[in-house]
């Protein structure tokens, strides 16, 4: 059993006789590992049309689930109410959503830091103790351990 043209895998090295290195132009030996192809892309011009298209389709899930949020007549007389008490242009939320899609990674850093003091916020760490605690430490926070109903131990 070997890796199959197309189909990705795992050749072992033991298994790459002479015979097969040059058959395949692989060196003699060595394990080999090949991805599986995908359907979608045959090379990085169509990974990059793929990628261009999870984009967009992102983009709208973003807006198509905004508009469902308001759909509810209660949601709607909210929104309605937000309106006329903060005197906000009746097509606000489109304008929120396109400031929202066409955000970077440079906009989002700036809300980030905006908003989010670190020196404000309590990290909350589960896991294994045995294996995190230590890193955990190394952080240089103040740790405080709980048990498993919040007390302090």
């Amino acid at each position: 059993q070997g890796q199959k043209v197309g189909m990705g895998g795992h050749l072992m090295g033991q298994k790459v006789t002479d015979q097969v290195a040059e058959m395949r132009s692989l060196p003699s030996g060595i394990d080999q590992r090949s991805p599986a192809r995908h359907p979608d892309w045959l090379g990085p011009d169509d990974l990059a049309l793929k990628v261009q298209e999870l984009r967009e389709l992102t983009k709208n899930k973003v807006l198509k689930s905004q508009t469902r949020a308001y759909e509810s007549l209660g949601a709607k007389i909210g929104m309605l109410q937000e309106i006329t008490k903060y005197n906000k242009p009746d097509d606000f939320l489109v304008k929120k959503q396109n400031e929202l899609v066409n955000m970077n990674l440079s906009d989002y850093k700036n809300v980030i830091n905006k908003y989010l003091n670190e020196k404000d916020m309590i990290y909350v760490v589960v896991g294994d103790k045995a294996t995190q605690f230590e890193d955990i430490k190394k952080l240089g926070k103040n740790v405080i351990e709980l048990d498993i109903f919040g007390n302090k131990k």
